[in-house]
């Protein structure tokens, strides 16, 4: 399911700029951030892995949620389809609106920070803001090319 928005009407809702975005694209914008979209990627010491860089918690919580998810092993996480599903579920689980409205912002900084993103604060605040700033550019180079 494609979900389509005028991203401008955002406004300061964390608007990237006036062109429309898919859940496609920042599926995509994510997978390049985390892992230069490469399917067989290992990081944060052994805990993350696929394209999406998916925790064993975040797998097992997004399976919860949707329980087609269920018939998959963490171990599918290094296929992207199943990623890519992962992070609808997500997604859809904790910032519902978010994903209906096309607010990639939003949604990459719970991608970044976890279900409790809103109440960080500090160091962590700034890096769910520095890596919401990657994906604007991200989906800027994207529509620029």
């Amino acid at each position: 399911m494609k979900i389509k928005v005028f991203v401008g009407i955002l406004g300061v809702f964390g608007a990237i700029s006036a062109h429309s975005a898919s859940f496609h694209d920042f599926a995509e914008a994510i997978a390049q951030i985390e892992s230069r979209n490469n399917p067989k990627a290992i990081g944060d010491n052994g805990r993350a892995i696929g394209n999406l860089q998916i925790q064993l918690k975040c797998f097992q919580d997004a399976a919860k949620f949707d329980k087609e998810l269920a018939k998959y092993q963490y171990s599918h996480c290094f296929d992207p389809r199943v990623s890519k599903r992962v992070l609808w579920a997500y997604c859809s689980k904790y910032e519902p609106r978010a994903l209906q409205n096309g607010d990639w912002v939003t949604l990459a900084k719970l991608w970044n920070s976890g279900c409790g993103w809103k109440s960080k604060t500090g160091a962590a605040k700034t890096r769910a803001i520095i890596y919401s700033e990657k994906l604007k550019k991200e989906l800027s180079a994207k529509r620029g090319k």
